[in-house]
């Protein structure tokens, strides 16, 4: 349970979109395999995990699920599966099984920073593999609000050149890349201080990513990169 729940409402939290106090919209709730339950705010499109739980297994009469308890339970659970996950994800689960140890590995929070070089940055939205959602305001300075965060899974960064034009890059991190680059710099230690480095070319608009601690530095050469003009 996050150590502040009970106040956070009352906190609230900075707009993206307007920069003034408000509070949060949504509570969200997901269950993951093996009874894992987790519940986030949302607000302005800010997401922050607050809690999660694991369920007791129960054995529940088939009729209690579906009204059409014909369907076998296989079955039904594929169909329930194929809504949400691509083919690609259901052919691996159909091989693997479920990868419980990379679900452990999505939850697992680290002490790191985004840092920003080549260009003025203007704002991050971070994406994470544990559902959160943050946004990074580099010109009200308030990239160190949060001291521990998940993998990234996904970036949307806006920058200015030294001309006033601004720019818009989209990383999509490769998953066994940023989990292992994570799991190996910070040795398994959630205290660990490292910093994902945003590199920005300003002749090619270019975007180089690292992962670094004060000794060792881990490029990110398989996230794929897109980058438009504003």
């Amino acid at each position: 349970m996050h150590a502040d729940s009970h106040n956070l409402f009352k906190k609230g939290l900075q707009s993206p979109a307007t920069g003034k106090k408000i509070t949060y919209e949504n509570i969200i709730v997901g269950v993951a395999p093996a009874g894992v339950i987790s519940i986030w705010l949302m607000g302005d499109g800010e997401v922050l995990l607050v809690a999660s739980f694991k369920a007791k297994e129960a054995i529940m009469d088939w009729k209690s699920v579906t009204e059409n308890d014909q369907i076998p339970r296989s079955t039904y659970i594929k169909r329930v599966l194929s809504r949400s996950l691509s083919k690609e994800q259901l052919s691996d689960q159909d091989l693997h099984g479920v990868p419980y140890d990379k679900l452990e590995a999505f939850e697992k929070q680290y002490s790191w920073k985004p840092e920003v070089m080549g260009s003025k940055p203007v704002n991050i939205w971070l994406k994470t593999y544990n559902g959160e959602c943050e946004f990074v305001d580099f010109i009200q300075n308030n990239e160190k609000r949060r001291t521990l965060r998940a993998v990234p899974k996904h970036i949307d960064i806006e920058w200015q050149d030294r001309f006033g034009k601004r720019y818009l890059g989209n990383i999509t991190f490769n998953e066994n890349e940023v989990l292992g680059a994570y799991q190996k710099l910070s040795a398994g230690e959630e205290n660990h201080e490292m910093n994902l480095q945003i590199e920005i070319n300003e002749k090619t608009s270019d975007l180089s990513i690292s992962l670094k601690d004060s000794k060792y530095i881990f490029r990110l050469n398989k996230a794929i990169v897109k980058v438009y003009e504003r």
